[in-house]
């Protein structure tokens, strides 16, 4: 049977929509570098002019200098990215307290946003390479395994390559599925060699029925019929004329047992599954037909006003009293059963609907009065369905309910007590409730 769901609509306008989870950014950081804020207050001073031809020349890098350039870079490579972003930011804050001009002051900027995005670029770049790499090994280890059985697929010929073979196989099949399944993928396989291959076929069967042939006896047998014929011995040719006629009887009994087992297994697979589909339909058709007299209840009593958990519990109770009443009536569920069999869905549904329909309304007067036995009062027009009345007890604020509920848990610890003291929390919740106005 399929597992039952408590669906009711009229609880749904209750629940506040989740919140939209939160994007989930890169685990990267920008270099701390915030030019615009380290601007200079007071003006810029002129720019400077540009230097001569020979003057450039005078400044180009004299040898050795290259040698100690890349000694900075490898120190500055053991710092972590925080340490080495902190260093940028402190040395434009003394470039910038020198007063630049303001082009330079813009050419700062814009390299300092480059190189922030070619920082983020760099490290999604690597987490990306990462990701591919764990992918490529994967299809990899997939691409050996696949390679691997191809191989002794295509070498099968070969006795002890087919054996592993067939161990793999065997060994896939029974880790992901029951041992028949091996069975029934041994008898395709053998009916596709019939098929495609007859010669093979029979080269293959003649090997198994000769060894069928000496386990159960059947040549001894067939030598004894010859012996006694060459001999006269009628009582004997008899005696073994009627053990073969036996063990064909036999054989063909077992072969025909296992063709009628295996076809009710088929139609017993089939049933199950149209049976599970079809009640998963009916299910959502008592969640319409339950929801039109539990939707009234909420509207007018006090019910309407309580947490949703408490609400919860009424519907399970609703669903519960509604399928107690369903299977009470021996000739409606006789009539549904022989609709199951035929698999005559509108029949299926016809029954279920009109039944449903004609209980929905007992089962939530039953299950209003199982839960609360002194009835509910009537919901006050003012009232607001979001109002939750709060009480304040030793284990904290508990939400006031008109009285206790019959299905506190009574297991957790401490629960007999808080029970005695008048609250405690209700089967499978986390709200304390209360249903005493004062502690």
């Amino acid at each position: 049977m399929a597992t039952e769901v408590v669906d009711l609509s009229s609880l749904a306008s209750l629940e506040a929509p989740a919140a939209p989870a939160a994007a989930v950014e890169a685990n990267v950081e920008k270099p701390a570098v915030d030019v615009a804020s380290d601007l200079p207050k007071t003006a810029p001073v002129d720019k400077p002019e540009s230097k001569t031809d020979s003057e450039v020349k005078t400044d180009e890098a004299k040898p050795g200098e290259a040698k100690v350039e890349n000694a900075v870079r490898v120190e500055l490579a053991k710092k972590a990215p925080q340490v080495l972003a902190k260093s940028v930011h402190e040395a434009l804050s003394a470039f910038m307290s020198e007063h630049p001009s303001k082009e330079g002051v813009e050419k700062l900027r814009a390299i300092n946003d480059s190189v922030a995005v070619l920082y983020e670029q760099v490290a999604e770049a690597k987490a990306l390479g990462k990701d591919v790499q764990e992918v490529t090994d994967s299809a990899q280890a997939l691409s050996d395994a696949v390679a691997k059985t191809d191989g002794l697929l295509y070498s099968s010929e070969d006795p002890a390559k087919a054996s592993e073979l067939v161990e793999n196989i065997y060994a896939d099949v029974t880790d992901n599925a029951p041992p028949e399944a091996y069975d029934g993928f041994v008898a395709a396989a053998i009916e596709k060699l019939k098929a495609e291959r007859p010669e093979a076929y029979l080269k293959h069967v003649a090997g198994v029925y000769h060894d069928s042939l000496q386990s159960t006896g059947a040549v001894d047998a067939v030598r004894d019929l010859i012996k006694a014929f060459n001999s006269g011995d009628n009582a004997g040719l008899r005696k073994t004329i009627e053990a073969l006629k036996n063990h064909v009887e036999e054989i063909g009994g077992i072969t025909e047992k296992h063709r009628v087992a295996k076809e009710t297994a088929a139609t017993t697979k089939q049933a199950e599954a149209y049976r599970i589909e079809q009640t998963d339909v009916c299910h959502k058709e008592m969640n319409t037909s339950l929801s039109k007299p539990f939707r009234v209840v909420l509207n007018n009593t006090e019910l309407g006003t309580m947490p949703r958990d408490a609400q919860l519990a009424v519907a399970r109770e609703v669903r519960d009293e509604a399928m107690r009443l369903m299977a009470a009536d021996q000739f409606y569920v006789k009539l549904l059963n022989s609709a199951f069999e035929k698999r005559n869905t509108a029949e299926i549904k016809r029954l279920y609907s009109v039944k449903i329909n004609s209980v929905a309304q007992a089962a939530t007067d039953k299950a209003v009065k199982t839960l609360y036995p002194r009835g509910l009062g009537e919901r006050k027009a003012t009232a607001k369905a979001s109002a939750v009345k709060k009480i304040s007890t030793p284990l904290g604020d508990a939400v006031y309910v008109s009285e206790k509920p019959s299905d506190l848990d009574r297991e957790a610890k401490g629960a007999r007590t808080a029970e005695i003291a008048g609250y405690g929390y209700r089967k499978g919740s986390k709200q304390l409730i209360t249903w005493r106005q004062s502690h």
